[in-house]
């Protein structure tokens, strides 16, 4: 598990990722420090957190929170949970990590545990960031709501569990993007595949004429955080949106495993794909197998001895069986 976060750290899209979630507060500070706030919000705000961002640190934070949720942030949730396996197959990596005495329901849990980890890391992130920031441009203090006013301490425990909320409302992208990940072995595929069905989805949600059919989709509840920001907090569409969330993770992560747990992945077909062109790494170890078992039908051939006077030679640079040797060889003595 180490060794896997380790390496997952140290790749150039999660530092990407989690570099560009955290320059989101910093360039949204920018914004509402150099602008007046004097409109009227627009059509564009119907929670009206915006119209209250200036008024501390953590409304800022809540902005940078309702800001990403939507989309940006579930896309860096697909890049890091549907990356991992296909990029494994895609380097020729996969059919070797599978020779070692690891079960492949292991193999799988680690790196779906180590995506999902990174993926909370991505929504610390922007809360971090967004403290940070908002702190420097705008001051501490207690939070405004459109519910009312909450203290320092309660509002941070809020932020937390909307940022619960919001991670968990995440979850079936992340069982999307791995399930897609274990499908194909290019990881652009599956992080695009997942982000435009997210879009898809998202669309038929604002469709009104689908009626009840709407209830049922994962994104339905996906603003009910803001229930969290009334006091009480509005628990009844926090509770329908994390039980919304299990029926889709659980299909979603039970054909990742079916799938993987039944294809061959170490031959080079079900890597590739039926009528899919040969990697290069699949031509050379072709070309070596190839090799070997020509040296091994080479050294099966049983060494005759060749009879004749004694200090005759053979042939300049081949022994009894053929093989090059660079030197002559005397001939054996007849007994």
């Amino acid at each position: 598990m180490g060794a896997e976060l380790s390496r997952q750290l140290r790749r150039r899209r999660t530092l990407l990722g989690l570099g560009g979630l955290a320059l989101v507060p910093v360039l949204l500070a920018l914004a509402f420090a150099l602008t007046t706030g004097d409109g009227d919000g627009g059509g564009g705000d119907p929670t009206g957190l915006f119209d209250l961002t200036r008024l501390s640190a953590l409304n800022f934070t809540i902005t940078c929170v309702a800001a990403t949720a939507p989309f940006l942030l579930l896309s860096v949730i697909a890049l890091f949970t549907g990356d991992p396996v296909s990029s494994e197959a895609s380097w020729g990596s996969l059919r070797y990590l599978l020779t070692r005495p690891v079960s492949r329901t292991r193999l799988l849990g680690r790196k779906l545990v180590v995506g999902l980890g990174l993926s909370v890391a991505a929504g610390l992130v922007v809360v971090v960031s967004g403290l940070i920031a908002g702190t420097i441009a705008f001051g501490w203090g207690p939070v405004e709501t459109p519910f009312g006013a909450l203290a320092e301490g309660e509002a941070v425990v809020r932020i937390l569990a909307i940022l619960g909320y919001v991670l968990w409302n995440g979850a079936w992208v992340a069982c999307l993007a791995f399930a897609l990940s274990v499908v194909t072995d290019e990881p652009v595929g599956a992080v695009a595949g997942t982000i435009v069905l997210v879009i898809v989805v998202q669309i038929l949600d604002n469709i009104t004429a689908l009626g009840d059919v709407r209830q049922w989709l994962p994104v339905h509840e996906s603003a009910a955080w803001l229930g969290l920001l009334a006091d009480p907090p509005r628990w009844g569409d926090l509770v329908r949106g994390m039980w919304l969330q299990i029926p889709w993770a659980a299909l979603f992560l039970g054909f990742a495993w079916w799938r993987f747990l039944r294809r061959d992945v170490l031959s080079l077909r079900a890597l590739r794909g039926p009528g899919a062109s040969v990697d290069a790494q699949g031509v050379g170890d072709r070309v070596a197998e190839g090799f070997r078992a020509a040296l091994r039908q080479v050294h099966a051939v049983p060494a005759e001895p060749v009879r004749g006077a004694v200090g005759s030679a053979l042939p300049v640079g081949q022994d009894s069986v053929g093989v090059p040797t660079g030197r002559t060889r005397q001939r054996p003595v007849d007994l």
